[in-house]
């Protein structure tokens, strides 16, 4: 920004106006000369106001930013605060109501107890009462008796030796705490037999040719032909020693056989042990220890001593403690029909009785405990 001289002279008669007594003494000339730099000093000034005013302007804004910040910041801690409040409120209500009902409750358990308690006070001063009478009395009604009531047990038979009755039949026993219907033999030799297996004639015949799995479980009627199964068998014999009786019938012919220990192991082999043939109590001569010590086969687990085949597949499909291969076949093809010494080794057999191919019409084994 420049004055003119014009501007100059109007500004030098003012100052001459403000100050007369120094009129004749300042030389217009020089005072002209003074007064043209003035406006550059007044620039240059003005210039750094208007720096600093910038600068001022600058921080101004930034506290407005960080004003405006705060401000938002504040809504959200009061929203936030609000929040909590509400909570807060929330959880204050929720366990004053839950105080309160457990006062009651506490209430409630505390008036039955006294009520309790007075009936046993009245429950003895009434028997008190009845002791007086007893005492006065030659013939008083007995004490009341007000011991709790006694539950019955379940009963919950480990075999046909535990059940009460008296007469065979399907029953229920529970070898490992689950229910299995059994056929129970309650009149051979005393009763207490548990039937694991049974053949017989009938319509339709049950077929024996299982996978290894299912004589594993069990399969059959227990009012007809049925196999246990080989669970059942372990479970049963490895609680305690049983006995094992063999019955076995042609026509109207009929034998026994006895053994002392009868007992299947664990595991998958199942492995038989049977031993202590009782030839005094025995009519039907010795066909089972030659199966004692083996593994248990079926048609698709072949773990017979036979080389070159499977016993099981020679001997009618079913499963058992095969040696080389059978001296018994329980589980061969129902035979009982068949003219004698067909030569076939696919039926039913217990080859220590009549000899080889005397096929039989019924066939059963059944166990109970050994008691000395």
């Amino acid at each position: 920004m420049k004055l003119s001289k014009d501007k100059v002279r109007f500004i030098l008669l003012l100052i001459a106006l403000i100050f007369p007594a120094a009129k004749g003494n300042v030389h217009s000339e020089t005072l002209y000369s003074e007064l043209s730099s003035l406006p550059n000093k007044l620039s240059s000034v003005l210039s750094g106001f208007e720096e600093d005013l910038a600068s001022v302007e600058t921080a101004l804004e930034s506290i407005k930013v960080l004003r405006n910040d705060g401000k938002t910041a504040n809504a959200k801690l009061e929203r936030w605060q609000n929040r909590i409040k509400g909570n807060l409120q929330e959880l204050s209500e929720f366990l004053s109501n839950e105080t309160n009902g457990i006062k009651s409750e506490v209430s409630i358990v505390s008036n039955s107890l006294k009520s309790l308690e007075s009936y046993r006070n009245w429950i003895e001063q009434l028997q008190d009462a009845v002791e007086d009478v007893d005492m006065g009395l030659p013939h008083a009604s007995p004490r009341i008796d007000i011991s709790p009531v006694q539950t019955e047990v379940p009963l919950t038979p480990a075999d046909c030796s535990e059940r009460p009755e008296k007469i065979s039949g399907v029953y229920t026993i529970y070898p490992s705490g689950a229910a299995v219907q059994v056929y129970c033999d309650q009149t051979t030799d005393g009763g207490g037999w548990t039937v694991f297996l049974r053949r017989q004639k009938q319509e339709p015949q049950l077929n024996f040719r299982q996978t290894f799995s299912k004589y594993e479980e069990g399969f059959g009627s227990r009012s007809g032909e049925y196999w246990l199964g080989l669970k059942n068998l372990h479970i049963l014999t490895s609680q305690k020693q049983y006995e094992l009786r063999v019955l076995v019938a042609k026509g109207a012919e009929s034998a026994s056989s006895h053994y002392q220990k009868f007992q299947v192991g664990g595991g998958s082999s199942y492995k038989l042990q049977v031993e202590g043939y009782d030839k005094e109590r025995s009519t039907a001569g010795d066909s089972f220890t030659y199966h004692s010590g083996h593994q248990f086969s079926a048609i698709d687990r072949d773990r017979d001593s036979a080389s070159g085949g499977s016993c099981s597949e020679w001997s009618g499909g079913g499963g058992w403690w095969y040696n080389f291969c059978y001296m018994t076949n329980p589980t061969g093809l129902f035979g009982g029909d068949k003219p004698a010494h067909e030569d076939s080794d696919l039926y039913l057999e217990w080859r220590n009785w009549q000899g080889y191919y005397a096929y039989l019409s019924k066939l059963t084994f059944m166990i109970r405990p050994k008691t000395l």
